[in-house]
């Protein structure tokens, strides 16, 4: 647990230094200084669909944010409606 929660903290120390640096940068360029702001604290670098969303939450638009954690809901409770306990 305090590991994940370290890692948690380190993925939000990595995204307010990029919100720090952001004025006039590109996506691309968001997208590189985060990725090595996560590099310089030894995380790993997500998935490109959570990478996109983080970058969007970093620009102050939490919409993708919030679609991706939809889909991963509806995901889970598709799993979890396939699941028949034993009987």
């Amino acid at each position: 647990m305090a590991k994940y929660q370290r890692a948690t903290q380190l993925r939000r120390e990595a995204a307010e230094a990029v919100r720090a640096r952001a004025a006039g940068k590109s996506r691309e360029e968001l997208k590189d200084l985060y990725t090595a702001e996560l590099r310089s604290r030894g995380l790993k670098i997500p998935p490109e669909e959570i990478l996109d969303a983080n970058i969007d939450a970093i620009t102050g638009n939490q919409l993708p944010t919030f679609r991706l954690l939809g889909r991963s809901l509806a995901s889970l409770g598709k799993l979890l409606g396939a699941f028949r306990p034993p009987r």
